[in-house]
């Protein structure tokens, strides 16, 4: 079944002077997408956000969005489009129903009392819709600038880094209102993170960026699972297992931590020869399991 595409990029290219942030972009959103938009800082995702929104032009290559190329088709595609980039900004003193129904009146979008509580409930925030935005917790502004992206229904949207700064209760709040907006709500969202574990909690496609080029997009699980996995082993012998290992694996880089565990990133099928060596040289192996994370397949190809 051909699935729908949302957003499709081709070739981007953007300096800033001699420097070339992005250097020939191809990215592919699907419709029904959770897709992560990951690289290291400096990778170049911020300037493609925004050449996605239209905010700065790119020097080369071209982007369709809904279908329409964006140079021509600006207002039409942006009204299909809700996005939260940095920091979501407030009137402190007024409520947070109160500044849902300004963004909505500058922004022109006609509205009405229930269509802005029922967009706080989304969000969670239905109980403080009368207190005053500075009695919020950086979290619950969090989740009211993504209900600022709600007001006119879009069907793409884009956050930028949107658990940045959040404690483990913020972060887990956002992750779930995202699934929520996808599964519930049917939204297509691309999500820039450097918060690998929430990506892969969430994301179901993603690109990977490094240096303003592509280093790989595609499904999140048959990425992960491909090439490398940590391995994780504790012997009765920790020291002459690790002096063993790396005798005979001399490739492979094995360390060892505080608890004793040796830790490496190994092929799948070097567990079984790993542990036969030990074992044959009268080392107990008491524990081996293999991780298989975003964030040791995101470090291993950047």
């Amino acid at each position: 079944m051909v699935q729908e595409t949302m957003v499709v990029a081709t070739g981007l290219v953007k300096h800033f002077g001699p420097q070339k942030a992005v250097d020939g972009i191809d990215l592919t959103v699907h419709r029904g997408d959770i897709y992560g938009f990951l690289g290291p800082n400096g990778s170049g995702k911020s300037t493609t956000i925004r050449m996605l929104l239209s905010l700065i032009k790119p020097d080369s290559g071209s982007i369709r969005i809904f279908d329409l190329p964006v140079e021509g088709n600006r207002a039409r595609i942006l009204s299909g489009i809700g996005a939260l980039i940095e920091r979501p900004d407030f009137y402190q003193y007024l409520s947070a129903y109160k500044n849902l129904e300004i963004l909505a009146s500058y922004s022109g979008i006609k509205t009405s009392r229930a269509a802005i509580m029922k967009i706080l409930d989304t969000v969670g925030l239905a109980d403080r819709a009368s207190s005053h935005v500075k009695t919020f917790s950086h979290g619950m502004k969090q989740r009211l600038g993504i209900a600022q992206t709600l007001l006119h229904d879009p069907e793409l949207i884009i956050l930028d880094e949107p658990v940045n700064g959040l404690d483990p209760q913020g972060i887990k709040d956002i992750r779930e209102l995202i699934l929520k907006l996808n599964v519930e709500e049917g939204k297509t969202l691309i999500i820039s993170s450097h918060i690998l574990r929430e990506m892969e909690l969430i994301a179901n496609r993603m690109v990977v960026i490094n240096k303003g080029k592509v280093v790989v997009e595609g499904d999140v699980r048959e990425l992960i699972s491909q090439g490398s996995r940590k391995l994780v082993l504790v012997a009765s012998k920790p020291d002459q297992a690790l002096t063993l290992l790396r005798h005979h694996f001399v490739s492979v880089d094995f360390q060892i931590n505080r608890l004793d565990e040796i830790q490496a990133l190994v092929d799948s099928g070097q567990a079984e020869e790993i542990n036969s060596l030990l074992v044959n040289n009268n080392i107990a192996v008491r524990q081996l399991y293999m991780l298989n994370s975003l964030e040791d397949y995101f470090l291993n190809i950047t």
